[in-house]
């Protein structure tokens, strides 16, 4: 008896590691199976995104059309003789050598002297803690390349926003820049195109301005016609 004992004691310990193991397996199956199914955030132009949740990011409520939107952005090295213009969404010129971009960088102490940092994104980025970044095209020049990152903090407090001062890691040959934009366009559904925020206010968008302009024509066309058609003639007894 004592022997069976001991081996149905050494079977049961072996049979409790097997499922030890087995649950070991499960959760690292799981969570690669999380890491698979991560948020994405689909870019759908240079300043906006949809989420997997089917909700979206985006700038264009705050960008400066023609002229950057956001102007005079310092280096965290403040050593160094530059600053930064960004505009979300519409490309600008600045300077001899930002033509059609993003994001420039200008030399402080040479009046024209400018170089591109960013003229199209390439993707958005959702990190693990749901902050979301824009990612930009390496754009090359002069026989240097940069690259730009913009983390989006989401506060509903700022609007338009405020940008932080601009960090630069040489990555050789390229330099990688990176900077933050607190904003309430950086949250969900917190901003819409202008076109979109005209309609929700209330106020008639162009597509009904249109409609009713067509309807008083055409009741005026109407009533017109009815007006000037010959009346038939009444007999007098």
């Amino acid at each position: 008896m004592k022997a069976l004992s001991s081996a149905g004691f050494v079977m049961g310990s072996k049979n409790s590691n097997v499922w030890r193991a087995v649950l070991v397996i499960w959760i690292m199956l799981a969570f690669e199976l999380f890491e698979g199914v991560a948020e994405i955030c689909q870019k759908i132009d240079d300043c906006s995104c949809k989420k997997s949740n089917g909700k979206v990011i985006n700038l264009r409520q705050i960008d400066g059309g023609s002229t950057p939107a956001f102007k005079d952005i310092k280096d965290v090295a403040t050593w160094k003789a530059f600053v930064y213009s960004w505009n979300p969404c519409t490309k600008f010129d600045d300077g001899d050598g930002c033509k059609g971009v993003l994001m420039c960088q200008q030399a402080t102490n040479m009046a024209s002297t400018s170089y591109p940092c960013a003229a199209a994104a390439s993707s958005f980025k959702v990190d693990s803690d749901g902050t979301t970044s824009i990612i930009y095209e390496k754009i090359a020049f002069e026989n240097h390349e940069r690259k730009f990152e913009i983390i989006l903090k989401c506060d509903e407090s700022k609007y338009p926003g405020e940008i932080g001062q601009v960090t630069e890691v040489q990555e050789y040959p390229v330099s990688a820049y990176s900077t933050t934009l607190t904003s309430k366009c950086a949250c969900d559904d917190a901003c819409h195109n202008p076109a979109e925020l005209v309609s929700s206010t209330g106020i008639l968008s162009i597509g009904s301005i249109l409609v009713i302009v067509d309807g008083i024509v055409f009741t005026y066309g109407g009533v017109k016609a009815a007006c000037s058609s010959p009346q038939p003639e009444i007999q007098q007894r």
